[in-house]
């Protein structure tokens, strides 16, 4: 019985483990896309202020700074990902 128990939390804590943050690209693209135009067009008085405005952005959409982290991270292996930023930003910011 014993052994069966320990069995079990390991596979529990494994689990948990695995079940990260996870994120919607239908709602980071945009969101990436116009946070990246926006803070172009804007003045802060210092960088608590931008940090201020993003952590806003980012309540504003319920989103966590956990789930933008995962985000930007698969931006860097994921070349169709960023190519749809890319798309987003150019309709966005020049559209």
């Amino acid at each position: 019985m014993r052994f069966r128990i320990t069995i079990a939390a390991v596979l529990v804590t494994l689990t948990s483990a695995s079940c990260g943050a996870s994120f919607d690209a239908e709602l980071m693209v945009p969101f990436e896309a116009r946070w990246q135009c926006d803070v172009q067009r804007s003045v802060y008085e210092d960088l608590d202020n931008l940090t201020g405005t993003f952590d806003e952005r980012l309540a504003g959409n319920g989103l966590t700074a956990e789930i933008y982290r995962e985000f930007k991270d698969a931006l860097t292996d994921d070349v169709e990902l960023r190519t749809r930023v890319l798309a987003e930003y150019e309709n966005y910011c020049n559209g």
